[in-house]
């Protein structure tokens, strides 16, 4: 999400939430049957009708980020959801995380704006 001031908010692919997994977390907002079958979970929420914008359990948000210098990988910084005043200053917060089934094509393009973003072996530091 870009803010103003030239600042961006990444959500991660990973959660701190039971599965662990952006798209596990996708499937326990929109399938309230979900039982880590993902398959069958799919299956529900694709054949429901509608398309509204569901609320993301708090417990269930997605790791979010920013970067203290974007063009920097070792800059990133976790952002509190709860205070993101933290990170980008007063008057900022978080309302809500939804998800919606859409038909809309999916975005690409992400390794532009973070150019390291296929070279990240120099960026790792030994185990």
């Amino acid at each position: 999400m870009d803010l103003p001031g030239g600042r961006t908010l990444f959500s991660l692919l990973k959660t701190d939430a039971l599965h662990g997994d952006i798209t596990s977390m996708v499937l326990a907002t929109l399938d309230a049957d979900f039982s880590n079958d993902m398959v069958a979970s799919t299956r529900r929420f694709a054949a429901a009708s509608g398309g509204e914008a569901v609320p993301v359990a708090e417990k269930n948000y997605p790791m979010l980020v920013t970067f203290k210098d974007i063009a920097d990988p070792t800059s990133v910084k976790r952002v509190d959801p709860d205070n993101l005043a933290a990170s980008f200053g007063a008057g900022y917060r978080l309302k809500a995380i939804t998800v919606q089934v859409t038909d809309a094509p999916v975005t690409v393009g992400i390794e532009r704006r973070l150019g390291w973003l296929n070279d990240l072996e120099k960026y790792r530091s030994d185990p």
